[in-house]
């Protein structure tokens, strides 16, 4: 960029951002704002559901590089709510150059608007793998959300395995631009595993899909068979009472610890303390914390369904198939890890997974999507 050349305005519009009420809420779009407001001039709107900000429009966090704007949306209000944040991003569409949204929730305001700027969509959410559920309502609002990514001038995907999903939703072929993986400092010493105590760690929220309560199961399971086996779950959600009342009632509440949400260096902390990690998943349409798992040298228990399998070595990763997942497959899949005599190293697996994680070239990416989508716009109007 030439020195007296004035920076690219971006909007980003995103149902999911980090806010002092849910630090790690979004922090995969973090991570992508920081590394777009590298090159463009970057606003956020960020529209949260209502509870997400009660702490937040007086105490807000504040970036030097980019600036954000919180709309408080309840969504589950039939998306009424969301109409009152077509204002704030028509206001804001007037001084942009170029319209990024994340996740489709975040364009329902722009149902109906014209969007005079180019527009990049970029998909991480699950529920676009599956038929419409829910009420008749619900299930009209899903299908004209879906709708309106034909409107979209580009559609990203963060995963192949979810752009193969999304693709009928693009009149144009979905590019695939997967999230970012925070490499650790940490250099691993390339010695033998010693599995005296398995500390299995768990990151996610604590919710039905990601089957947390397997993860505990396993742990009792595991110190029945004599092994000293403890779990850390990092992350919040509804299932956190249930989840402790279990490990009472299996007798493994001294070694079972939920640590709610944690910022990124806690996080760091916590793969490197841990020998094992756990999550029996689903699906992921990417899954950053398996990805982080690995670039960390941890072998990897989860499941056989989603992105991840693309990248998890099978080498040091035991995939359960979800079908399996009550039939104590979770305590055995760990044991099996435990039995394998030709495992990696923590090293190994953390050269090979970084390998498969280039920063530079993913956010160059987005930079050469922006230019053309720019380009082009600038071209037509000298025409």
């Amino acid at each position: 960029m030439a020195e007296n050349e004035t920076k690219k305005r971006v909007l980003i519009v995103t149902r999911w951002f980090p806010s002092r009420s849910a630090p790690g809420t979004g922090i995969f779009v973090f991570r992508d704002v920081v590394a777009i407001a590298s090159k463009y001039d970057v606003t956020v709107v960020h529209l949260g559901e209502p509870h997400l900000f009660e702490s937040d429009l007086d105490n807000e966090l504040t970036w030097a590089k980019f600036k954000v704007i919180r709309v408080p949306v309840a969504f589950a209000s039939g998306y009424k709510s969301a109409f009152a944040a077509r204002k704030i991003i028509a206001q804001q569409l007037h001084q942009a150059d170029l319209l990024q949204t994340i996740t489709v929730g975040a364009v329902t305001p722009l149902i109906g608007m014209r969007v005079r700027v180019p527009w990049v969509h970029t998909e991480h959410w699950s529920a676009m793998l599956r038929p419409p559920h829910g009420t008749l309502r619900e299930k009209s609002i899903i299908r004209l959300l879906r709708a309106q990514l034909l409107r979209a001038d580009a559609v990203v995907a963060v995963s192949s395995y979810l752009g193969e999903a999304i693709q009928k939703y693009s009149r144009k072929p979905v590019r695939v631009i997967g999230n970012q993986v925070t490499m650790p400092d940490t250099v691993y010493a390339d010695t033998p595993w010693d599995f005296g105590m398995i500390r299995m760690l768990g990151v996610s929220n604590l919710t039905a899909s990601k089957h947390p309560e397997l993860a505990v199961c396993a742990v009792a399971q595991l110190a029945e068979r004599g092994y000293d086996a403890r779990l850390r779950w990092a992350g919040s959600g509804s299932m956190h009472k249930k989840l402790v009342t279990l490990a009472a009632k299996l007798g493994v509440a001294d070694r079972v610890e939920f640590l709610g949400q944690l910022d990124a260096a806690q996080l760091a902390v916590e793969y490197n303390r841990a020998n094992i990690f756990v999550l029996p998943t689903e699906f992921e349409t990417f899954g950053i914390a398996l990805a982080e798992a690995a670039v960390a040298g941890l072998p990897v228990v989860t499941g056989d369904t989603g992105a991840f399998v693309e990248f998890l070595d099978p080498a040091s990763t035991e995939f359960v198939p979800v079908a399996e997942y009550y039939q104590n497959r979770i305590a055995a899949a760990v044991g099996g890890l435990l039995s394998r005599t030709n495992l990696p190293t923590r090293a190994q697996i953390a050269a090979r997974a970084r390998a498969r994680f280039d920063e530079s070239d993913r956010v160059g990416k987005y930079f050469e999507l922006y230019d053309g989508l720019l380009a082009a716009r600038k071209n037509r109007a000298r025409r």
